[in-house]
């Protein structure tokens, strides 16, 4: 690796915009270049500070790896786009992996040139904090995708997404995501899941397949989808099964199902968003008899509701035995609720 860095490009990494020229000239000095092949490991998770890294070109992805191999992508570093900021700032290890989508070309700083720059310059220092501050609020929004959304709704908000990067903004090239395994792997699913999503998203009319791309039909109804604002569809009460998990005595059913009842809404302190209502005692042993078919993990059952004429999609959290159905801003909104209301709500599982 040679020492190469253009100040220039350096500005188009967003918290070093504001930074002077004296500061952008010494961090170009510290800078040394890495060249990478598409699919080329760039560092383990695991092992010692690889230093920060500053796209120049190309895409990285940043990823961990189940005992199994399952992939979860946390991050697609794109051109401009800094990546490995916290083991650069608390000395620890690589907190994840990272290799190149495409070829790619990097900028790397060692964590000592990083130190001794910032102990001269205190605007990097404060730069290096948002740096922080934004791959925080990155992981926050990861957190509410994977409990609170659908992989439908994750993926109509990650279609969206890269469509808004692509050259046409309504059109994304699939090659760009390589394969459905990878967009799996960056919604938290596997590979079916995100087939199956994408064929409903086609049969709705919200986007269109040509060739290499997909093509966003009704960003306004794609977006609607990504906040659970889907129309909901009806399903089928579900009928006595056998080998059922619930405890015995308990009622049993299986999926696709539709549950009704009334409840009051109350606020806690807890996860976004805050509000919800809670599944009477005989609807939640209901849910809990289909869980096993039906949830993504923690006992959290993905779920069609309705509220008056709002239709959305949700998730169900286990709480104190029972189930809580959380209502977001956009909902209690349209309906006119607040705490204390008491609401009808359908559910459809399945």
């Amino acid at each position: 690796m040679t020492h190469m860095a253009d100040p220039a490009l350096l500005r188009r990494v967003p918290y070093f915009s504001g930074l002077p020229e004296p500061l952008l000239d010494s961090l170009a000095a510290a800078c040394m270049a890495r060249h990478v092949s598409r699919g080329q490991l760039i560092f383990l998770e695991g092992e010692p500070c690889a230093g920060l890294h500053i796209v120049a070109s190309g895409a990285v992805k940043i990823y961990k790896l189940s005992p199994n191999g399952r992939e979860q992508i946390l991050h697609r570093v794109a051109a401009g786009e800094t990546f490995n900021d916290v083991a650069v700032l608390d000395g620890g290890p690589n907190p994840a992996s990272a290799a190149a989508i495409v070829e790619t070309n990097l900028w790397v700083i060692t964590r000592d040139a990083l130190q001794r720059l910032a102990q001269q310059y205190p605007q990097l220092a404060w730069a290096l904090i948002e740096s922080i501050a934004r791959r925080a609020r990155h992981l926050v929004a990861m957190v509410e995708d994977l409990s609170l959304r659908s992989v439908k709704a994750r993926l109509a908000r990650l279609l969206l997404a890269e469509a808004e990067q692509a050259a046409k903004v309504d059109t994304l090239d699939r090659s760009q995501m390589v394969t459905q395994a990878e967009i799996a792997a960056r919604l938290g699913t596997v590979r079916e899941m995100v087939g199956r999503a994408l064929r409903e998203l086609a049969d709705d009319g919200l986007i269109e397949f040509d060739r290499h791309r997909i093509v966003v039909v009704d960003r306004a109804a794609l977006a609607a989808v990504g906040d659970g604002m889907q129309p909901a569809r009806v399903g089928t009460t579900g009928v006595a099964a056998a080998g059922c998990p619930a405890p015995p005595g308990s009622p049993c059913y299986t999926a696709p199902m539709d549950i009704e009842f009334s409840g009051e809404i109350w606020y806690w302190r807890g996860p976004s968003p805050f509000y919800f209502v809670t599944v009477p005692e005989q609807e939640s042993r209901m849910l809990k008899s289909v869980s096993a078919m039906v949830t993504y993990g923690w006992g959290v059952i993905p779920v069609r509701v309705r509220i008056g004429g709002t239709a959305f999609t949700t998730s169900l959290f286990p709480k104190d035995g029972l189930y809580i159905v959380p209502l977001k801003a956009s909902v209690r909104q349209a309906e006119g609720l607040d705490r204390g209301d008491t609401v009808t709500i359908r559910l459809g599982v399945g």
